[in-house]
């Protein structure tokens, strides 16, 4: 049998086949749950309808905690909070870092500027050096 022999229905609206073998068939139900053919009944039964053969596989009910609908007020809150300690964490080592960068130039600025301190003291004691040998004999 092949699927445009095949019929599926949900209440009063068409479930969209999308694959059926020897063994299976799989339909993709409305978003919403659909209202009852049957006047005894709140839920919806599903229907399936093969050439002559119609089977009636049950009653469905919608999941009303489905993942479509939205964070309970409580979730969304710990997920904000959350987001806000993972921001500020992220922040605060980018300032430690630039806190530790700038203190690590001043430090070197600090040897450079001792570095050329000692070339200057170290050339004038050279030259008062050689001086004193060359005046002394």
């Amino acid at each position: 049998m092949s699927k445009q022999e095949v019929r599926a229905l949900l209440g009063d609206q068409e479930c969209q086949l999308k694959t059926l073998d020897s063994t299976h068939l799989y339909c993709e139900p409305p978003e919403v749950q659909p209202r009852s053919m049957d006047d005894g009944s709140e839920l919806p039964s599903l229907k399936v309808f093969m050439g002559n053969l119609q089977v009636d596989l049950g009653l469905v009910q919608y999941d009303s905690d489905s993942l479509l609908s939205p964070l309970p007020l409580a979730a969304q809150i710990g997920l904000g909070a959350g987001a806000v300690v993972i921001i500020l964490s992220v922040l605060v080592v980018i300032l430690m870092y630039r806190r530790k960068s700038k203190q690590a130039l001043r430090d070197y600025k600090k040897v450079l500027l001792q570095l050329e301190t000692l070339e200057i003291n170290v050339g004038d004691q050279c030259r008062k050096e050689f001086t004193g040998e060359q005046t002394c004999c």
